[in-house]
């Protein structure tokens, strides 16, 4: 980071909205006010980091979870698979899409709040 260190305030802000969905989803709420009631980031900022991946992790970690497939015998010899799958080519990409898109989020929130509001004039 550069000329200072983030606030107790700041680094639960983006703590929460990184892995707050994992307390029942709240924690990501509580996250998101805290974002938008600071001062440390611009709009354009805050709209990020509410719209460019909500949930963070605990959602992407679903998605990957709902884009499993499951596999069990039947007893009778036969395979039985529920759920569905990605091709074997695109499912690394979306996995590290899934991952990648709350984590750099997190990071573009703690650099942004690093940066100095400059007020309007």
């Amino acid at each position: 980071m550069g000329g200072r260190n983030l606030r107790g305030r700041d680094f639960a802000t983006v703590l929460l909205l990184l892995l707050g969905g994992f307390l029942a989803g709240i924690g990501w709420f509580v996250g998101t006010y805290l974002l938008w009631t600071s001062t440390s980031w611009t709009s354009r900022d805050k709209l990020i980091g509410t719209f460019v991946w909500p949930g963070g992790l605990s959602l992407s970690l679903l998605l990957l979870g709902l884009g499993t497939q499951t596999c069990a015998s039947n007893g009778n010899g036969s395979t039985v698979c529920t759920g569905t799958t990605l091709s074997p080519w695109l499912a690394p990409i979306v996995a590290v899409l899934l991952l990648l898109g709350p984590i750099l989020t997190y990071f573009y929130l703690v650099r942004a709040a690093d940066r100095p509001i400059v007020a309007a004039h």
